[in-house]
């Protein structure tokens, strides 16, 4: 499968990330990097299978090639966060779904969760 997991440098999804390169499917990680960390997935750049995007979900999910799945785990995550990104944090979870299941739509694939993945 080619998945694309959205806040994939975070905590959680820089995990799903790696458990799904360990089955061996092929992902494209997108984070901005507003909290998420580039020490969470620097590790998994030795992957040929891992991609990384830098973008922000809200103004679109560019990824090119086929979709198989999108794990939609981007947004600020901590209560510091919350009050440091109020709007930003609204954008992630109304425009940035909207943007991760549109990218699913085009390509007939599932927006998904992590439990999905399993």
């Amino acid at each position: 499968m080619r998945v694309v997991v959205t806040g994939g440098a975070g905590f959680l999804g820089s995990h799903l990330c790696e458990s799904l390169l360990e089955r061996g499917d092929h992902v494209v990680c997108v984070d901005n990097l507003s909290t998420g960390q580039w020490e969470n997935v620097e590790r998994l750049l030795v992957h040929a299978t891992f991609t990384f995007v830098e973008a922000d979900v809200t103004t679109g999910l560019p990824v090119p090639g086929p979709v198989d799945a999108v794990a939609h785990l981007a947004s600020p995550a901590s209560p510091p966060d919350y009050h440091r990104l109020p709007l930003e944090t609204l954008a992630v979870g109304s425009r940035g779904t909207e943007n991760a299941l549109e990218l699913a739509r085009r390509h007939g694939a599932r927006c998904v969760d992590e439990r999905d993945l399993r």
